[in-house]
């Protein structure tokens, strides 16, 4: 049988616009995809702080009872330049993995101009901290995945690859399973963009700080990287210098430049909505996570 079309190229008009909306932050497009994904699937545990900032939170999606498998918990964190966002119409992602019985936590933090970096990747060591605390209530195993899209996927690629962050928040980096990076700006250097350098101006003095690749080590955990091959707003280079850097130490890397897909692709194709009929995204993560 021929494979059905993907759904994103069916209906093109309607998903450039939904592209568009996330890639500006916009709540609305994030809604309404929000309202396309299933209510089963999953169990919530919702809200979960992690900190006393409002924004210091995390919803927990579980898979249904009789879903559970051996799978590390994934630590989720979302995408918005830094400086917007939040964990609020991400259900299509907690939805897609707790249904394929992988755990989920779907985090929201601080953002600029309350904060700079490296305070964000700070705050992912105490999600990571209370993810893992959690754990054991849950049935979970004590390590975990972190995963994010675009500025999500920096501060993932941070947690990953720079042990002071989890030891900062009390956890032993030995937890960290994997790192999925989906469109992360992880290599630029921060200080050479109008837009960035405010937001890494703490660590303007260190050339270094701020480029998750350029913290390769053989210690790190095995990687899954993601990049819309025509992406216009965080280059490709960026996925293929991290994907460089960790096999010449020695990391098992998975690349996955997808055609004809930009900045949100990647990321829509993780929604039941506009997954592939055929060999579906979030298929190919899950049996990666389950395999760690």
């Amino acid at each position: 049988m021929k494979p059905i079309p993907r759904l994103s190229r069916l209906i093109a008009a309607p998903a450039a616009l939904l592209s568009a909306g996330l890639a500006l932050g916009a709540c609305s497009p994030l809604k309404a995809l929000d309202a396309l994904t299933p209510d089963e699937g999953y169990r919530l545990v919702g809200d979960v702080a992690y900190g006393d900032h409002p924004r210091m939170r995390f919803d927990l999606y579980l898979p249904p009872e009789g879903r559970m498998s051996d799978a590390p918990p994934v630590l989720f964190f979302h995408g918005g330049s830094w400086r917007r966002g939040g964990k609020d119409g991400y259900r299509f992602i907690g939805q897609a993995f707790a249904s394929r019985g992988v755990p989920i936590a779907v985090a929201e933090y601080r953002v600029f101009p309350e904060i700079r970096y490296p305070t964000f990747a700070e705050d992912a060591g105490l999600a990571a901290k209370r993810l893992l605390e959690m754990a054991p209530a849950h049935g979970l195993p004590s390590r975990f995945v972190v995963m994010g899209h675009s500025a999500g996927a920096h501060t993932a690629a941070a947690l990953a690859l720079e042990p002071r962050y989890l030891e900062g928040a009390g956890v032993d980096p030995a937890t960290r399973a994997g790192l999925i990076s989906i469109a992360g700006p992880v290599y630029i250097d921060p200080q050479e963009y109008r837009t960035t350098r405010p937001v890494f101006a703490p660590v303007a003095d260190d050339p270094e700080r701020g480029r998750p690749a350029l913290y390769a080590s053989a210690d790190d955990p095995p990687a899954y990287i993601i990049h819309g091959a025509e992406d216009g707003t965080v280059y490709p280079i960026n996925s293929e210098k991290l994907a460089d850097r960790l096999r010449a130490v020695g990391v098992p890397v998975e690349l996955s430049l997808r055609a004809e897909e930009g900045h949100i692709g990647p990321l829509l194709a993780l929604s039941h909505v506009f997954e592939e009929s055929d060999d579906p995204l979030t298929d190919r993560l899950a049996a990666w996570i389950k395999g760690l």
